[in-house]
């Protein structure tokens, strides 16, 4: 090589590195405080909440993305409701019990998706800051097939996720994560 071509050729290399180089963005749940602690009811009391929530709906009545803290009886009501609203199988199964003196509701939802995919909820904590909610969201890699139910044709997915907590009074802060799901 000559020597006139070798400091464009060392520029051109370095160009090309620091390009290869570069940072992939943060991942959103590192901003989780230090000092975060993770908020979970009993395992008995989970498991009993998880049993009482059944299968919820792949298509619900909530079609943005939306998280909430829900922390009363009424609003539980209408945040059920609103889940099951567009289910295929039409009525909603018995709310499950939650004792708002000491429990909270976290329910998030994914929003419309036309090709299917999953939301889940990966933990609550409570840090400087108030609460803060990993959220996972799953979307199908792009090789999949979302299988459709029959007459679920017109109804996009629109998954949701729900949660028991020890109840607080903090606002939540919503981390969301977004990954891909293998293929069934």
């Amino acid at each position: 090589m000559s020597q006139s071509r070798r400091p464009l050729c060392v520029a051109i290399l370095a160009i090309v590195l620091g390009l290869g180089c570069r940072e992939l963005p943060g991942n959103p749940w590192d901003e989780l405080p230090a000092d975060a602690a993770r908020l979970a009811v009993t395992p008995a009391r989970d498991s009993a909440f998880l049993r009482a929530l059944g299968t919820l709906p792949v298509v619900t009545g909530m079609p943005q993305r939306v998280g909430r803290i829900i922390r009363d009886s009424l609003t539980w009501r209408a945040a059920w409701d609103s889940v099951f609203a567009r289910a295929l199988s039409g009525a909603s199964p018995p709310l499950p019990a939650v004792e708002f003196s000491r429990e909270m509701v976290v329910l998030v939802s994914g929003g419309q998706r036309e090709y299917g995919g999953r939301v889940g909820i990966n933990g609550v904590f409570e840090g400087t800051g108030g609460l803060f909610v990993l959220v996972l969201d799953g979307f199908p890699e792009a090789r999949c097939s979302v299988p459709r139910q029959p007459g679920e044709d017109a109804r996009l997915p629109t998954p949701v996720a729900i949660a028991l907590v020890p109840r607080r009074e903090a606002s939540a802060q919503y981390l969301n994560r977004s990954g891909s799901l293998r293929c069934p």
